[in-house]
């Protein structure tokens, strides 16, 4: 309290201010209060935040409220004259200095502490409220006269944050109307998730565990008919639980021990709102936003966008990294639209399949195909967490089909006339099967008859035989095409053992049918005709293509005995390629199996049948190219099998066999940008294996190789680059594990 015979050893407080200015304080107060201020800059500019709070601020017109004036009897003007000859200029200038530098109030009765953040039109105080002497959270914008739109869209945050109460949501406490537009909130004693994260992943079971409670808050706000529309990792406070104490550095506690609370509200939908997002603007960020949101269509803005969202940040929770990484917005909203992004599993394969399913069903670019409700995504995420099972799957091959289809209108149009065609063929069979039947029946009657219908019977048979011979020939002509087809969508592909295209899985389930009715036609007079163990072959290679273990066991011993005593073929390079598909079937039936040694020996007899063809047919530039990819992918198989047989460094020279003949492949071949992710991708396990068996400087002398070659190699396809990104992400972690610069355990 100012009074008599008072000097001021410490500021004035608010109250006694308004008290100066109002005209209520007694002269002697006046006067001592009046040569403090001429000393203390700081309290010059706070009588200058109080004197903007007199007049009416121009906001309020735009949103139609009104407030009473403070201006009391004796004019303000008048009044801060008195502040021994500083004027109101020198105190607005000052103050002005001060706003900048967060030494005095954004608002009246609020003491700024520091800058939480900033938007494009705001920013975000921690502030103490003076009367209630608690530190909360201010959200403001910058400008004394701010636009009608920013006005609205804060007032739209409000009202948004105005209907939700959930503790996974930063609650609002009032709405300013004192100087100029703001949003007082509780205050979150923490950081973001994206500061938390700072491109690294975490485990699973937390991962899920977050985005349950974040759905869980999500699908509150939804059945409020709010949709929040920006989820991201920086929209995403991290408060530590009651439990739980800050650590000296944020990481050095688990993300459980933190509750997540969702901010940032201001590009929220209220249902029952006009809103002020019009055709054509689009809001939200690129990396995490649906297909639907580029649109710029708020017809097509559902709870889905917010789903869509959560799935983009358990993405980044399982791999460190949103699906889409690019250079550009633009890059990210055309990757967004046009494509899918690669699963979880392919850039950290320890991720869980049914969470990987759940992620993926989240980001699905048809709405249909997401979760109907965040609530329906929580449950699936509980019963991950608690073991049970849930009810994300992988899409169907029929549903992959469709959908790709509807993507590829043209190229699906082509691929139904060939199967068409293909049916056709099949057709053509069965009538001569029936045409076949048919002369046989007549032939048998023919025999009942008297003598001189006998050579009738006999004419009839003949021609049965030659029909018998026509179909042969037409199957034989149609197992060709087929043969040449299944090389087209598969090949001796040994590194993709796993069907993951749809259409390649359509078309191979289709090949083995058609392969299977020719067999039965062929053997349907005995024995089956060793002629066919091509065929047989290739019925044993797709299915263990389809599904790994499921060729048919009688098959493969036929298979196995016709190659053990058949002659040597007069056509050398024929001989050796059928060898090599042997082997191939051998190796993939021993590694579903579990007899990883054979099928790694099986693994390298193909290898060198491989070598010996390219030796003996001289190929074109092209296609030693690609026997050099086929041998290297085979090789990094043979690796895995040894690597699982616990034979770490036969499996270490396999690897690096792969990686020196992939690297003959010079700069000018038209695939070397899918080469240098190929070698990304070999050198991975290799440096591992070498780091384990303690060659720390041949592991190091690796990942250095590979990093290098990523920083010389320009990628034109943006998906091959968000692939190449990953690996050199996962190769910089790497090193730094081996060279000990980094803790943690190894990946």
């Amino acid at each position: 309290m100012v009074g008599s015979g008072t000097t001021l050893d410490k500021c004035i407080n608010e109250t006694i201010l308004r008290q100066y200015l109002d005209g209520t304080l007694d002269d002697t107060g006046a006067g001592v209060l009046e040569e403090h201020v001429q000393e203390c800059e700081g309290c010059r500019g706070l009588m200058v935040s109080l004197m903007d709070s007199c007049a009416q601020p121009m906001w309020l017109s735009m949103v139609g409220q009104s407030t009473t004036s403070g201006a009391s009897n004796l004019s303000v003007s008048d009044r801060t004259g008195r502040v021994s000859g500083t004027d109101q200029r020198t105190l607005r200038a000052s103050g002005d200095r001060l706003h900048q530098d967060g030494r005095v109030p954004l608002l009246s009765g609020f003491a700024p502490i520091r800058r939480l953040g900033s938007g494009s039109t705001g920013d975000v105080w921690e502030v103490l409220d003076v009367l209630l002497d608690r530190a909360v959270a201010v959200k403001m914008l910058r400008h004394a006269s701010p636009t009608a739109a920013d006005v609205q869209r804060l007032m739209n945050e409000a009202q948004a944050l105005g209907r939700l109460k959930h503790p996974g949501i930063v609650r609002i406490l009032e709405v300013s109307t004192r100087d100029r537009p703001a949003i007082i909130m509780d205050l979150v004693r923490g950081t973001s998730l994206a500061e938390y994260l700072s491109g690294r992943a975490i485990g699973d079971r937390e991962a899920a565990r977050l985005v349950a409670e974040l759905a869980d808050a999500i699908h509150h706000a939804h059945l409020h008919e709010v949709i929040h529309r920006d989820l991201k990792p920086s929209n995403i406070l991290l408060q530590p639980r009651a439990e739980s104490r800050l650590a000296e550095k944020l990481s050095d506690q688990p993300l459980s021990a933190y509750r997540p609370m969702i901010s940032d509200f201001g590009t929220a939908r209220l249902a029952d709102a006009s809103g002020i997002t019009f055709q054509g603007q689009m809001l939200g960020t690129p990396a995490y936003m649906a297909p639907e949101q580029i649109e710029g269509n708020p017809s097509l803005i559902t709870p889905a966008v917010d789903i869509y969202s959560l799935g983009v940040i358990l993405y980044e929770l399982l791999t460190g990294r949103p699906p889409y990484v690019t250079t550009s917005a633009a890059a990210t909203l055309q990757l967004v639209r046009q494509s899918q992004p690669l699963a979880p599993r392919e850039l950290q394969p320890l991720i869980s399949r049914d969470l990987e399913n759940i992620c993926l069903k989240c980001l699905s670019r048809e709405v249909r195909d997401r979760y109907v409700t965040a609530e329906s995504l929580r449950d699936d995420l509980l019963s991950f967490l608690d073991g049970r099972p849930v009810t994300a799957r992988p899409l169907s091959a029929t549903g992959r089909l469709f959908r790709w289809g509807r993507r590829n209108r043209s190229l699906a149009l082509s691929l139904v006339l060939v199967l068409v065609l293909l049916l056709g063929i099949s057709l053509q069979s069965i009538l001569f099967g029936y045409r076949q039947r048919g002369l046989v029946f007549e032939a048998q009657k023919a025999e009942k008859s008297a003598l001189a219908a006998e050579q009738f019977a006999k004419v009839a048979e003949v021609k049965a035989l030659q029909s018998s011979v026509q179909l042969r020939e037409q199957l034989l002509k149609t197992m060709r095409s087929m043969d040449e087809m299944v090389e087209l969508f598969g090949g001796l592909d040994a590194h993709d053992q796993t069907v993951s295209d749809p259409v390649r899985l359509s078309f191979f389930a289709m090949a083995v049918q058609a392969y299977e009715d020719y067999l039965a036609f062929s053997s349907s007079r005995g024995k089956r005709d060793p002629a066919d163990v091509k065929v047989v072959m290739r019925v044993c290679w797709l299915r263990e293509r389809l599904r790994p273990g499921s060729a048919d066991e009688s098959d493969l011993a036929w298979v196995n005995e016709v190659m053990t005593h058949r002659a040597e073929s007069q056509d050398l390079e024929e001989s050796l390629d059928l060898e090599a598909r042997h082997e191939e079937v051998r190796a993939m039936h021993a590694a579903a199996t579990g007899r990883h040694l054979e099928a790694a020996e099986s693994w390298h007899r193909v290898v060198n049948l491989i070598k010996c063809l390219a030796e003996l047919k001289q190929p074109s530039q092209v296609e030693l190219h690609r026997h050099y990819r086929l041998m290297a992918a085979i090789l990094m198989n043979c690796a895995s099998q040894q690597l699982a047989a616990d034979d770490f460094a036969k499996a270490a020279d396999a690897a690096g066999q792969a990686i020196r003949i992939i690297s003959e492949i010079p700069r000018d071949d038209p695939e070397w940008a899918v080469d240098v992710v190929r070698r990304l991708e070999y050198s991975i396990p290799l440096a591992q294996l070498l780091y384990g068996a303690g060659q720390r400087s041949r592991a190091v002398a690796t990942i250095d190789r590979s990093l290098a070659l990523y920083a010389d190699t320009q990628f034109v396809d943006p998906r091959l680059q968000a692939t190449a990104g990953g690996l050199q992400q996962r190769l910089q972690r790497l090193r730094a594990e081996v060279t000990g610069e980094a803790g943690g355990a190894f990946p």
